[in-house]
């Protein structure tokens, strides 16, 4: 028998959206915003919660990653971080322990970073009762976008990415994690970006049902690309874009 909302700690129970770059979450974590999930009060321009995304950048780095060469973290040697503690920073909140949160500021929330696709164990030592949001989109598409994003001035930038084969590669490696998880680690929802930007109605009342607050659909034009032949060859050859239905 589940507690009543009243009874449970809010901080204990943060939804982590998740997925490889590119594939959408920066949208869906400002949907989950402004529908009040909230996703951090200090936000990059990609909709990640600043100290989260500190955190992952920390995590990977301490294990000789980072999002380009990414590793699975399962524990960190850094003094660990209280969910509580982590939780009053999302929302900069400077007083109150279990009973404040619990009727004062009981706030549904979560953060975004697709570099939780590889410190998600790690996450879950910190939040036992944690959600998770898998967003994947087709691996041709995030491979251009991934592309066309490195010739861009004031993003991050890496000689690696202006081959479309690396970045469809890096595609599968973040895919191949992120089905590696199952209900059996956590409560996990998984959603196609091109169904939640055509507002599928049937794909944001599950969203709504996960979350356990209502999220408005809004409907967005989807990008089309133009593949080159070499990317749709590897793609044509890939078991994950089959598995995903892409193919």
């Amino acid at each position: 028998m589940s507690l009543p909302t009243f009874w449970k700690d809010p901080a204990e129970y943060p939804v982590v959206v998740f997925g490889m770059h590119r594939s959408g979450s920066s949208l869906l974590s400002r949907i989950l915003h402004s529908s009040k999930v909230y996703m951090g009060l200090l936000q990059e321009h990609n909709a990640e919660a600043i100290h989260f995304l500190s955190l992952n950048q920390k995590l990977l780095k301490e294990h000789n990653a980072d999002w380009l060469e990414p590793v699975v973290v399962t524990e960190s040697g850094e003094q660990k971080l209280s969910g509580a503690d982590l939780y009053h920073e999302h929302f900069k909140l400077n007083r109150g322990g279990e009973v404040y949160r619990r009727l004062f500021f009981n706030e549904a929330w979560g953060w975004k970073d697709p570099r939780n696709t590889f410190t998600l164990p790690y996450w879950q030592t910190v939040y036992p009762k944690l959600k998770a949001i898998h967003l994947h989109r087709d691996g041709r598409d995030v491979a251009m976008s991934l592309h066309q994003r490195n010739q861009k001035m004031g993003e991050v930038q890496d000689p690696r990415l202006n081959y479309l084969l690396f970045c469809f590669q890096l595609w599968e490696k973040y895919i191949e994690q992120a089905l590696h998880y199952s209900e059996k680690d956590f409560p996990i929802l998984s959603l196609r970006y091109s169904d939640l930007v055509k507002g599928e109605a049937s794909v944001y009342s599950e969203l709504s049902r996960f979350v356990g607050q209502s999220i408005q659909a809004k409907e967005r034009e989807e990008r089309q690309y133009n593949y080159p032949s070499e990317l749709q060859a590897v793609a044509l050859e890939s078991k994950w874009m089959k598995t995903l239905g892409y193919l």
